[in-house]
């Protein structure tokens, strides 16, 4: 433990110290450090998202979010699946930042955010009350440390950001207002610092968020079972930024790239099966059995109905499922077949019909409950009455579920 020396010396910023913890008041003299933008770092930005397998169409979001992190906060708002969380750790990455991630919840209140007081048993066994520090708090504790490391060591990651999952899980207001004037400023300059009452020690009653420092929010703005209003408050301190399943003419593009990452993914998880190795050659060769590409359009042409909408055409629902959805379709598909030795039986047409509809019917249907009842019947009626989808009985047999 440092010395009552020591400690003056870091309050002051006459001496920088090794880490902060014994004194968070010495934040002060880092705060105002600018954040370091990576030489290209969009082109880096897309390039590892081009090797998460991510897709979006065009560029318009990845630039936003390249300018909305430079700038300060922000939050990426969209339907499950479209590759939010995965982002926020590309973006970190890039930045050459390490992350605390966290997942909000219903229960979550300024003990979760910033901090409170907690039991716990001393040296001698008897229980006493201490300060605990939230989420928030601790990451800006790790990224101060990073900082400080970073100035003497390029070698070193140039912070700590927070990784907020399921933001508006939360009731925000009350997990968040004590920090609104906190996050309130961007301006270079201006100090933010969060007010520790729950900590004993003078020297901890206090800690300033660097200019480096940054929340990235992910929060799903399609559930409303779960979705709670985000105040202005909160929005005036971040940049929301819509990450939206790709555009109807990005499909074609979109479907195939998620059947590449389904395949890698089989591949990871079977390797062997039986005496049969399962590679992309294998893969390949289940393509090329009986009726494949027919029933493989018929399912995506289902796809592009539950996902996208069209005026004046009911047969279209408007749900925006995520290009996760698709990739755990093919994944399911190609597992079954697998499993099935499609390729060494008889009818495997027939077969594959009914392994496509038992996958639509367990992986992509049950997006849809709770979704608009009038739009579901009018959507219902539309495809039971299309040849199209004929064989899918089980698929159908699940939406007619889910309107009676």
């Amino acid at each position: 433990m440092a010395n009552v020396n020591k400690i003056e010396q870091y309050n002051k910023g006459t001496v920088f110290p090794d880490s902060y913890e014994e004194t968070y008041l010495a934040t002060k003299h880092i705060s105002d450090i600018k954040i370091n933008i990576p030489d290209d770092v969009f082109s880096k930005f897309k390039e590892k998202i081009d090797e998460k397998g991510l897709y979006f169409g065009d560029d318009s979001v990845l630039r936003n979010i390249i300018a909305g992190i430079i700038k300060g906060n922000i939050v990426l708002q969209g339907p499950p699946g479209t590759g939010k969380t995965t982002l926020a750790k590309i973006i970190c990455d890039v930045f050459d930042v390490s992350y605390t991630e966290a997942t909000a919840n219903s229960d979550w209140t300024t003990y979760d955010s910033i901090g409170g007081l907690q039991p716990t048993a001393n040296d001698e066994g008897q229980e006493v009350i201490v300060g605990k520090n939230g989420y928030v708090v601790s990451s800006v504790l790790e990224c101060c440390d990073l900082i400080v490391k970073n100035e003497n060591d390029d070698g070193i990651l140039q912070g700590n950001w927070l990784i907020l999952d399921e933001l508006n899980r939360c009731e925000i207001d009350k997990v968040f207002g004590d920090l609104f004037t906190a996050l309130g400023s961007d301006a270079s300059g201006t100090e933010r610092v969060i007010n520790l009452w729950y900590q004993k020690d003078e020297n901890k009653k206090m800690i300033y968020i660097p200019n480096r420092y940054r929340i990235i929010g992910a929060m799903n703005n399609v559930d409303k079972n779960f979705v709670n209003d985000i105040s202005q408050g909160l929005s005036r301190r971040f940049t929301f930024i819509d990450i939206l399943p790709p555009e109807e003419k990005y499909f074609q593009t979109e479907s195939q790239n998620a059947k590449q990452l389904a395949k890698q993914r089989v591949i990871d998880k079977v390797k062997v099966f039986g005496e049969v190795t399962i590679d992309n050659n294998y893969l390949n060769e289940l393509d090329g059995i009986s009726n494949f590409n027919e029933i493989e359009n018929n399912m995506l042409e289902l796809i592009k109905r539950i996902r996208y909408s069209h005026q004046d055409d009911e047969s279209y629902l408007g749900l925006q499922i995520g290009t996760a959805q698709i990739i755990d379709l093919y994944e399911s598909i190609y597992i079954t077949m697998i499993v099935a030795d499609i390729k060494n039986t008889d009818a495997n047409g027939e077969i594959l019909k009914d392994i496509v509809d038992s996958a639509i019917a367990s992986r992509i249907i049950p997006q849809l409950d709770g979704y608009d009842f009038n739009k579901l019947v009018q959507f219902f009626d539309a495809v039971q009455n299309d040849s199209v989808f004929s064989y899918m009985k089980r698929t159908k047999d699940t939406i007619y579920r889910l309107i009676h």
